[in-house]
């Protein structure tokens, strides 16, 4: 963990120049003519808007925001923008003063065929990884129709997540294996598939796959529901993000 920074107020400019230096992605403001591209899908009325926008390169990107923003007394909130336009009812409000870190550049799909595993990308639909598999072989049973960018995973999926990498709340990038490290570990695993959000920002997921198979059955995920009071517990031990 780094050690918090001792600083005055920031301005927006001194924000914005502090951001360029450390991400490889956009930082756009609301006097950046790509202002209203980058935060599509969020209130961008003045008074409401949200103060920065990054747009991550990488989840390197999210976790050096989520360092420097509670430093400088400053929110973050991401935008997975598969999901816009879907099923929001109307654009997201986001609290003055706060840097929305837009992931749809996190589109990365990594088959491991020895492993028989995907592992994308929150920014990546379902239908990229359907053809990164289908020359393989190979298949996740999923709706190719939902984004993979949501926070709650969808439950046909669920059963086949093996694997998260997650920005956590004070900055580190960790990655989490189903059945592996210690009991906290495996605990925010399945509380993270489940749809927990306090732990941090999900960058990727990694599916089980199987060989391509017509009309696979699928099951409700299950798995992490006698752990969900073990999983508040944890939630209300991390800490609590600007």
């Amino acid at each position: 963990m780094s050690t918090p920074m001792t600083t005055r107020g920031w301005s927006t400019t001194e924000l914005t120049l502090a951001l360029r230096a450390t991400v490889r992605g956009d930082v756009v403001t609301a006097e950046d003519p790509s202002f209203a591209a980058a935060a599509f899908g969020v209130d961008t009325t003045p008074g409401r808007a949200p103060e920065v926008v990054v747009v991550a390169a990488d989840a390197q990107d999210v976790a050096a925001v989520a360092r420097l923003a509670p430093a400088i007394g400053r929110r973050v909130r991401t935008l997975a923008s598969a999901t816009v336009g879907r099923h929001a009812a109307g654009p997201l409000a986001v609290p003055p003063g706060t840097i929305l870190v837009v992931t749809r550049l996190l589109t990365r799909v990594n088959v491991d065929s020895t492993r028989r595993e995907v592992t994308a990308g929150v920014g990546a639909g379902w239908r990229e990884v359907v053809r990164a598999l289908a020359p393989l072989g190979l298949q996740v049973a999923v709706d190719a129709d939902r984004p993979a960018g949501t926070a709650v995973v969808p439950d046909p999926t669920r059963s086949g997540i093996v694997g998260v990498e997650v920005v956590t709340a004070e900055g580190s990038l960790r990655r989490l294996r189903s059945g592996e490290g210690p009991t906290d570990d495996r605990d925010r695993f399945a509380a993270l598939i489940a749809g927990a959000t306090c732990f941090g920002v999900v960058t990727a997921i990694t599916l089980r796959l199987a060989p391509l198979a017509p009309a696979a059955p699928v099951r409700p995920f299950v798995d992490a529901r006698p752990r969900n009071g073990r999983a508040l517990e944890l939630c209300a031990a991390e800490p609590t993000r600007a």
